[in-house]
């Protein structure tokens, strides 16, 4: 969905955008495209962004003005991201327990790196998507 204002609404390019990055997550293989589609319904073109992810509406949000816009790479590993995080806080919700941030977090880092470690030469890609005060 494009909620963004008129003078920002570019629906076309986020389907090409999209499309492009669901492609490298089937390419990357092990289940990533599974984990991303069945965890994210849907993705949504804001104006402003307080989170990347709307765990409620199992939604990804952007404001697609950086390299999510014209980097299928990029937003291929916010999209791992999002789905992580929320598919293991919709799980700790499952059982009743608080999601532990810390953790999922890493989890989500570890996703995206071995995703990343699908593709040659990825070690460019694994430190400019390193979180800061993460290792392996």
């Amino acid at each position: 969905m494009d909620m963004r204002g008129p003078e920002s609404r570019d629906p076309d390019a986020l389907v090409a955008i999209t499309s492009e990055a669901l492609d490298l997550l089937s390419a990357a293989k092990q289940g990533f495209g599974e984990l991303v589609t069945s965890h994210l319904t849907s993705l949504w073109a804001v104006d402003e962004l307080k989170r990347h992810y709307v765990l409620d509406h199992r939604a990804y949000a952007s404001t697609f003005a950086g390299a999510e816009r014209s980097n299928p790479m990029y937003l291929a590993c916010h999209l791992i991201w999002a789905a992580t995080m929320i598919r293991l806080a919709r799980d700790a919700r499952a059982i009743g327990r608080p999601l532990d941030r810390s953790s999922a977090r890493h989890v989500a880092w570890l996703a995206q790196k071995r995703f990343l470690e699908a593709f040659d030469d990825p070690e460019e890609w694994i430190e400019s998507m390193r979180p800061e005060g993460e290792s392996d």
